[in-house]
């Protein structure tokens, strides 16, 4: 089986290894944000989404996964 070590400097490499550490969930929530746009698309009375709505459901997939928007 295939092995990784990540080595950094914390605190002043910190944001570089959470990156490293959060990219797979970052991955989860940008599908899950892509694929709630398309359901608003294909069966919504509307093809238009609101700014504020994208950013409450970009807000509330980043929550669910753990993360924060620095």
């Amino acid at each position: 089986m295939p092995e990784l070590t990540l080595k950094c400097s914390i605190p002043e490499e910190e944001n570089e290894f959470r990156m490293a550490m959060d990219g797979g969930r970052w991955f989860n929530v940008v599908t899950d944000l892509d694929e709630w746009l398309r359901q608003k698309v294909k069966y919504a009375d509307t093809d238009t989404v609101t700014v504020a709505e994208v950013r409450g459901k970009l807000s509330e997939l980043v929550a669910e996964a753990g993360l924060e928007l620095f």
